[in-house]
Parts: C-alpha cells; structure tokens; sequence
C-alpha cells in the first residue's frame, strides 16, 4: 500500500494535526513504516508527493490528503475579525452618543428647572417680606388702637377678631412659603436645646380652649412615662411644633365630640435598614448618574445611619388620635398630597390642604416618617402616627427603668373625673407607676367609695395606708355640699392617715362657682388645680405622695405655672386668658407715665412707609424725643457716617431700629459698613433689627453686629425688653 499525505497549512498547525492523522491512518491499517508528515509553505507545491513507499499484499490500498489554502484563511480570518470591531466599536459608539444626549438634556433640564425654581424662591422670598410687612402693618395699627380703647368695649372685642385673623393670614403665608422651601430643597434643620414634654403641653395646652368650646377633650398621654424621663433633647423645637400644631389643629377642625389624644413614647433608637430614609426610592436614572456625581440620597442614607447609631440618639413616636369622622381607607393614599383635602369631611371648614404635606416633609426631614393607623375595635376617628430621632442633652442615660411597682405601697389614689378617656389616661399612667387607685365617674359615688376604704382601713389596720389623695372634678356635675361632708367625715374616721384633696378647676370657671365649696373652707392641705389636668400638672399631683416626692418633673415651671393654686389665692389669679389679656392695657399705662423711652433718639430705617410711620408714632407716644428716617440702608450708612464726622461728643443716636430685607442695601450690609465705620471713632450705637419672619434671619444678624433682633410689627413691650437687655 503507498500512503501519500500532502499538507498546506500554517505552520502553528501542523503538531496538532500530525498527531491526529497518523492515528487515523493507524486504524485503518498496519503501517509497517513510515516518515515525518512534510509540510509544505509554496501553495503552488501542493501537489501529491510519496512520503512513505511499502508493498502489503492482500490489504485495500487507502489514500489521505490535506490541504488548506494557507495566506487566504488568515487573510480571511484577520479581516472578518477587523470587520466586527468596527461594527463593535460603531455601535458603541452610537451608543454612548445616545446616553451622552440623554444625560445633557436630563442635566440642561435638571440646571434650568434649578435655575428656575431659584429665581421663583427668591422672587417668593420678596413677595412673601412684603406680604408679611402689610400683615405686620395690619396687627401694628390694631395693637396701636387697642390702647385707646376700654378692653371691655365691643370696639376692643372687633380689634381682636381682626388681630385673629391677621394672624390667621400670617400663618397661611408661613405656610406657602414653607412649601416652596421645601419644594426647592432649601428646608433645613436648626437644632438646639428643648424640653420635649414642655412642648407638647404646651401645644395641648393652646388648642384646649378652642376644643372645649366644642365640648371636646385635647389630652396628653405620656404613656409609660418614658417622654418626662428623656425629656430634655437637641433638635429643631420649631419644626416638631408645627407638625404637632398641624395635625392637632386639625383635629380640632374637624371633631365635634369626643376627645383628641396626643400619645408620645421615647425609646432607644435602633438601626433597621427597611425603615432608613422611608419610602424614599430611587430610579434607575438615579442609579445612573450615581456613577457621575454622588448621590445625595446615598449622602443623606449613610448620615441617617449615623444618627440612629449614635448612642445618645432617641426615637420619639407620636400619635394624634380623635373621634372625628375620620379618613376614607381610599383617601389616606392623597391625604399626604400638597393641595389635597377630603372633600366629604371639609364642610363649612376651608383650608389650603397644604398642613398635612408640610408635616410629611418636616417628619422626613426629623429622619421620620408618618402614616394613618387603623384604631382598635372598629372606633370611629382618625389616629396619625409618626416618628423622629432627637439626641439626649449631656450624657443622660437612655434606658428606662420604670418603677419599682411596690414603691407606691402605703398610698391610695381617689380619682374623680368625668371624662371617659382622661380618667383611663391618668388610670394607666398611675398603674404603670405602681400607685394603686379607684376610678370614679360621677359624683354620686364618692361617698360609697370612701365607706369602703374606711372599711378597708378598719378590716387591715391603721397602718395599712399613710397617705390617701384625692383628686376630684369639681365640673364632674352632681355637685354639692354632700361632696364636703363626706370628705370632712373621712378625714375623721381615718385622721391616722395622710389626706390631701386637689381640686380641678376650669381656667374659665371662677372658684367663687366651685357648688358650696368656699375658699375659707378650704383645708391647709388641699390644693386647686387649673385644668387641663395632664403632663405636668400631672406630675406635680403625684408627687404629692411620699414615695413619688422626687418623680420627674416637666419644665422648670413654678407652681402657678403649672395650674397649681394654693389655698386662698387672688381672685385676680382665676381670671380667664381673656381676662389676663385684659391687664394688658394697665401695664401699658404705667409704661406711659414712666415714659420709658423719654428723651432717647432713634434712627427708623424702613423701606415700607406704612411700617415704618407705625414704628415713628410708636417711640413718639413712649417719649422719644427725635426720630429720623430711612428709606434703605444705603441712607442710613450715609446719615450715620455724616453725624459720626461732625465730631460730636455723644452718639448721634441712642438707637438704630434696622429692617433686614431693603431695596438699594439691605440692613446687613449697612450694619455691617456702619460697624467698620464706628471703629474709626471708637463707638458702638445699638442696632436693633426688624424682621418679617424670625426664623430666616436670626442667624446672620448676630454676624453683622447686630445687637438683638425684633419680629414686626413693632411692640412697645418687646422694644422695652430689648432695650432693657442692653443696658
């Protein structure tokens, strides 16, 4: 058999295949001999060649040939490859132009949309000083008259009606330009020292008048006790206060029986990654230009960790609760919406459906986030639940450890209230303080109450209590002088034993009105406590008893400011909130006969000519003796520098009233310029700023050398204060 094999192949080929085709041929037949398989480089050789040469009888000859056109397949290879890399590399190509285009135009829009709603903040800023100016005019005029009138006059009674709504529209405005503040991303957090629990009575404590009139209860439940104990925080006071102010007031809108509830909790804040920075999504473009620019959701994510790691960092869970109609389940989606309101539910009351937006932006901005929760049992109402992080003053210990139960043992509480979900209120919170306590509802069953313990204390033994409080509505109806007799004829059947009464007052009931009870009547030990009876009227009560002598207390209020009236007070004391306005008037005359202000020379600097003729006649009336006026600040630089030139020995002016926001120059910058000037003659005039809204200037005026600061419009109470503070 004669094996020709010839090959024309590149030469990196030929080991592999010389391998291969030997084995072919080897299974096929029995090669006796033969030789190394030649490759050929010269195509034009590709032409069989004897390789090997053997004679076998008897066997099929079989022949194997290979050839391959050699400069032609890497030709071919080498340009199909070039081809698709350039076809590769258009579509790349193409491709980045498209995401380029896509990012200039997201970018252009992203710059104009900025560029846009800068203008439109500041051109609202504008707009929002001089709508605030004309309000601050308005209550300037109506304060002014309100000292020329009698306070009992109905003139004085329509001078505050229009002052209510005066600050009615002060608060919408505040409103409005808070959300475009927000919308803009320019809302930020001004963190300072508080007393949380002080805040929220506070807050209570505003709305309850207005409620009551209404015949509905506003209450604070601190719960566990945990909010008195972790009550002195570090964050943005004015903020919380107009979430809780938002929800509450509306609660109050829209409630007409009932009771409204405001529910705080603290505990120790702990990280969960399914509740960091709350329904706060981001997009795949988001993602995108993450590889560009940061992502400021990445930013504010890893600073949200950090706050609720930091070991003096508290969560604080709020609940706004009332037995209003409550919210559609198909509407709580939208409640939360800017401009939104629940139609069925806002008759006869308007608003701008902006509160509940703003507070969802200021909670999220507090790292919180707020919610409608369903109430138990199928109860009718609505209840906002929501969350924020504050940190603990100094370094106060932020577990709570409630009371040892047995601490109230010896102790007996009477409760006497009318109010269903006020007496349960107080009933938990005691309980959680381990006081044991009987409950009462009407006054009808205070005597068979006080049989029974008088029983009890028979049965067990003189020692079996020390110390018996009873605290009693005297608004809870059926009362009458029965109510005295039981209560004189208990502390005689048990006189071994502590008794202490505190009596709740309504701030708009005079004591006289108390049925049959008598201030002389009153013994050394009982009390007279001024609605509403929660937080730290609350706290002060039960601290009454022995065991509770050093419980927590909210504030550093005094006695009286807490509701507390000792035996025999004024009768002045009692007077209602309209009453205690009333005084105003004869402060303000004894400030006009002192002429507090007598001989002192201002110099006015006002843009507006409505406020700033209110602030001329306001120095005058007090004894201003000369006054001088500025347009912008721009006049007031040049009139100062003029005066301090003329070399006088004293001070052109004992006093600068310097508004903020001026055409030409503001009152920053002239006060600024007016500092550098007086530091050529070694004198400082006083500068007191005026400002539309407190809170967006507060910050720079200490910086410019501003002395102290006033809200318009102009009062003569607050300018006095102010004067008095820099002496």
């Amino acid at each position: 058999m004669q094996i020709v094999v010839a090959l024309m192949m590149p030469s990196m080929v030929i080991p592999y295949l010389y391998n291969t085709m030997i084995n072919k041929i080897e299974q096929n037949v029995e090669v006796a001999c033969y030789e190394a398989i030649t490759k050929i480089q010269d195509s034009s050789k590709l032409v069989p060649f004897l390789n090997s040469s053997t004679d076998f009888t008897m066997i099929q000859t079989k022949a194997y040939a290979l050839a391959f056109p050699c400069k032609e397949l890497v030709y071919n290879v080498k340009k199909q490859i070039k081809e698709a890399l350039i076809v590769l590399l258009l579509v790349l190509v193409a491709v980045l132009a498209v995401i380029f285009s896509l990012v200039t135009l997201i970018v252009r829009a992203a710059t104009r949309e900025a560029r846009l709603s800068s203008a439109c903040m500041s051109q609202m800023g504008k707009t929002a000083h001089d709508i605030r100016g004309y309000i601050a005019c308005i209550k300037g005029w109506i304060d002014l008259s309100y000292t020329n009138v009698a306070s009992t006059s109905d003139l004085a009674s329509n001078l505050k009606k229009m002052d209510a709504c005066a600050n009615d529209l002060l608060a919408l405005v505040n409103s409005i330009l808070d959300f475009s503040k927000i919308e803009a991303g320019k809302m930020q957090l001004d963190d300072k020292e508080f007393d949380i629990a002080q805040l929220v009575e506070d807050i209570v404590d505003l709305h309850y008048p207005n409620a009551m009139k209404k015949g509905v209860d506003v209450i604070f439940d601190p719960c566990d006790g945990s909010i008195m104990n972790f009550s002195k925080v570090i964050g943005d006071e004015g903020k919380l206060k107009q979430i809780l102010t938002n929800l509450l007031s509306n609660a109050v809108k829209f409630t007409s029986q009932g009771h409204i509830s405001i529910r705080v909790k603290a505990k120790k804040s702990t990280f969960d990654s399914s509740t960091t920075a709350p329904n706060r999504s981001i997009s795949l473009l988001s993602k995108f230009l993450g590889f560009f620019c940061k992502s400021k959701g990445a930013n504010d994510n890893e600073e949200t960790i950090l706050i609720k790691q930091r070991s003096q960092c508290m969560e604080f869970v709020f609940e706004v609760e009332d037995t209003g109609p409550g919210i559609p389940k198909d509407k709580r989606h939208s409640i939360f919406d800017n401009f939104v309101q629940v139609k069925e539910n806002s008759v006869g009351n308007v608003g701008t459906g902006l509160g509940l937006g703003i507070a969802l932006s200021l909670v999220r901005l507090m790292e919180g986030d707020i919610e409608i929760v369903d109430k138990a049992n199928g109860e009718v109402g609505t209840c906002f639940k929501f969350n924020i992080f504050l940190t603990l003053q100094g370094n106060s210990p932020v577990d709570h450890k409630p009371r040892c139960i047995k601490a109230a043992e010896g102790s007996l509480v009477i409760v006497l209230i009318k109010n269903d979900e006020r007496r349960r209120m107080i009933r938990r919170f005691m309980k959680s303080l381990g006081i044991d306590l009987v409950t009462l509802r009407q006054g009808s069953q205070l005597r068979g109450a006080l049989q029974r313990i008088i029983r009890r204390v028979n049965m067990t033994g003189s020692s079996s209590l020390k110390c018996i409080l009873l605290i009693i509505d005297a608004n809870a109806g059926d009362f009458d002088m029965e109510i005295s007799r039981s209560i004189a004829h208990f502390r005689k059947e048990v006189s071994q034993a502590c008794i202490k009464v505190v009596w709740l007052d309504r701030p708009d009931t005079p004591r006289a009105h108390f049925h049959g009870l008598q201030e002389e009547s009153l013994p050394h030990a009982d009390h007279v406590i001024l609605e509403p009876f929660h937080g730290s009227r609350l706290s002060r009560v039960i601290s009454l008893l022995p065991q509770f002598e050093d419980l927590p207390q909210i504030g550093h209020a005094t006695s009286q400011q807490q509701g507390m009236v000792e035996r025999k007070p004024s009768a002045e004391e009692s007077d209602s909130k309209d009453q205690r306005s009333a005084n105003k008037k004869p402060l303000l005359d004894e400030a006009s006969s002192e002429k507090a202000l007598q001989g002192k020379r201002f110099l006015i600097v006002e843009d507006n000519p409505m406020l700033c003729k209110l602030a001329v006649s306001s120095v005058t009336r007090w004894g201003a003796a000369h006054t001088q006026v500025c347009g912008n600040g721009k006049q007031a630089f040049e009139v100062v520098c003029k005066a301090l030139s003329e070399g006088s020995s004293t001070l052109p002016f004992d006093y600068i009233l310097m508004d903020c926001q001026m055409p030409v120059m503001d009152g920053m910058e002239a006060t600024r310029r007016i500092r550098e000037e007086e530091r050529k003659y070694d004198v400082r005039i006083p500068i007191i700023a005026l400002t539309a809204h407190e809170a967006e200037e507060e910050a720079n005026i200490v910086e410019v050398g501003m002395d102290c600061h006033l809200t318009k419009p102009l009062k003569i109470e607050g300018l006095l204060q102010a004067i008095k503070g820099l002496r």
